[in-house]
Parts: C-alpha cells; sequence; structure tokens
C-alpha cells in the first residue's frame, strides 16, 4: 500500500511539473510578438523618412518672396508655405502627406467635406495633416469659430490675408479656373503633386486617394 501512494505521489508531482513547463513556454510567445511590433528600428526608419522630407522640402534660393504665404488660424497658429509651379514647400509642417481644402462659408457641401478630413486626420495622425483655406472675403474669427463648433473641424482652418493670393498662386499652378466649383481639395506627398478634386464628391473618393498616397 505504501509503494502505491509513493507511485500516486510521483505522478501527481510529475503532473505538476508538466503544467508549468506548458505555462512557462507560452509566455515568451506572447513577449516577442509584443517586441516585433514595437522596434527600434522602425523609430530609424521613421526619423530618416522624415529627414529625407524635409531635405526635398528645401526651397531653391532664387524663389520669390511672392511666392511665400502665411496661413493663420484663430489660435494665431501659423503655417508658411512656399509654391513652386506645382510644387508646394510646407515649412513648419512634418507630415508627409498635405490635404489642401478650399471653401465657402456659404457652401454646406464644403463644411460637411471639412468635417469628414477633420476625421480622417484623426484617424491617420501624424500621417496626413488637413490646411482649409477660405475663399473670397477673409471673415472674422467669430464666425469661424462658430463654423468650428457647429461643424465638429478640428483641423487648421486658415483666416489670413494671405488666403485669397495664395489660392489664385495655387489654382494658377495646377491649372484650375477660379470659376471651378467648390470645394476643391488637393493632395500633396511631401510637396510634390499627388491629385485633386473639384466639387462636390463622395469623401470616399478623397478618403481612398489619401491612402494610396500614405502607402506610396
Amino acid at each position: 500500500m505504501h509503494n502505491i501512494y509513493s507511485l500516486l505521489f510521483v505522478l501527481f508531482f510529475l503532473f505538476l511539473t508538466g503544467c508549468e513547463d506548458k505555462k512557462t513556454d507560452s509566455t515568451p510567445i506572447a513577449m516577442e510578438n509584443t517586441t516585433e511590433i514595437f522596434t527600434p528600428k522602425d523609430k530609424k526608419m521613421q526619423q530618416e523618412k522624415r529627414k529625407r522630407f524635409q531635405e526635398q522640402n528645401k526651397v531653391p534660393a532664387n524663389v520669390s518672396k511672392d511666392n511665400t504665404f502665411t496661413l493663420i488660424d484663430t489660435q494665431e497658429i501659423t503655417h508658411t508655405l512656399t509654391v513652386v509651379d506645382k510644387y508646394i514647400s510646407f515649412h513648419t509642417i512634418n507630415e508627409p502627406v498635405i490635404v489642401l481644402n478650399f471653401f465657402s462659408l456659404n457652401c454646406s457641401v464644403c463644411l460637411d467635406q471639412m468635417t469628414s478630413l477633420s476625421t480622417l486626420q484623426k484617424k491617420y495622425q501624424n500621417k496626413i495633416f488637413v490646411i482649409s483655406v477660405l475663399r473670397g472675403d477673409s471673415k472674422g474669427n467669430a464666425q469661424f469659430l462658430k463654423l468650428i463648433q457647429e461643424h465638429h473641424i478640428t483641423h487648421f482652418i486658415s483666416n489670413s490675408k494671405d488666403d485669397e493670393e495664395f489660392s489664385e498662386k495655387l489654382y494658377t499652378a495646377l491649372q484650375i479656373s477660379t470659376s471651378s466649383k467648390l470645394p476643391l481639395t488637393v493632395i500633396y506627398k511631401e510637396g510634390k503633386y499627388y491629385n485633386h478634386f473639384e466639387g462636390p464628391i463622395p469623401i470616399e473618393m478623397i478618403h481612398h486617394d489619401i491612402q494610396q498616397s500614405i502607402k506610396k
């Protein structure tokens, strides 16, 4: 009888040891997967990409100052842009994809599109930067603040004296008629023209091109 108890004890001990081994074996796998997702290599690649972007954004010394514009929002945040034909240097923006959106306050489709663009900027944080520019006469900040609150707009909206001149310069560079329907949405990748959309179109089309420009 004593031998039977001893045998049962040994079997029970081996069973517990086997369970512990299984638990121990499963732990490193989860840790390895986590390490693979967040690696120093990813950070280095991002830094190199940003450095390359900054190099590409250097403006030639012979470019006229008339090609440089300062956009200002209701919080007095500024962004400086230089237009060289179809190329734009975004001096103070690090995101690789820039979405320029031209709108009018009396254009309901424009305002709806701006709400959607704010959502896309949040979705692709650190990958895209949206700038909305008013076409026509500039308005007081009070109207802009009301606009932002009513339509839940969180991206940059310019209310600057340079807005109209910048719009005309860009329209000319892209050979777009100033009488074309709003909104006008233009996508740039690392300063280079990618594509544009004139008039009311499904936001899904813009979303698709933003996705493609990020991957490119």
